[in-house]
């Protein structure tokens, strides 16, 4: 996250929306991992809703990005949306100015692009919401 400034979760969040969408039958969450020398090197959630797989998060391990890790689990994310019948993946966000990087992996799997509204979090609390907000940057 530090080497893209892309902000991050606590591991216990991806764990609660990993099993908040496990028992579900129409919205599905799926972990793929990529391992080298018995230590993971990369993952990614995968979510699923009607007909269509979304990407939601992803990281690699920078000392092993020789390795292209990421390129092997879009791919088997890619066949394994296939073998259940999915039509589409959804990558979510590309920009070039900010994500240059990112941007350039997530076009390079040969996909068109689709501008949608941006998204955004709701917030019921103002106040807890900012306390959240210090808490992450403080830890």
């Amino acid at each position: 996250t530090k080497r893209d400034k892309f902000s991050s979760h606590p591991k216990e969040y991806y764990q609660k929306l990993l099993d908040f969408f496990s028992n579900t039958s129409e919205i599905r969450t799926k972990l793929f991992l990529a391992y080298y020398a018995d230590k993971p090197v990369a993952g990614l959630i995968l979510l699923t809703y009607k007909g269509v797989g979304y990407y939601l998060h992803g990281a690699s391990d920078y000392e092993h990005r020789s390795l292209m890790a990421p390129y092997l689990l879009h791919w088997s994310v890619i066949q394994f949306l296939k073998k259940e019948g999915f039509e589409n993946y959804d990558l979510w966000g590309i920009d070039p100015r900010h994500w240059p990087g990112v941007t350039r992996f997530k076009l390079g799997w040969g996909g068109r692009t689709v501008e949608h509204p941006g998204s955004f979090d709701q917030t019921i609390s103002w106040w807890w919401h900012l306390m959240y907000k210090i808490g992450r940057r403080i830890l």
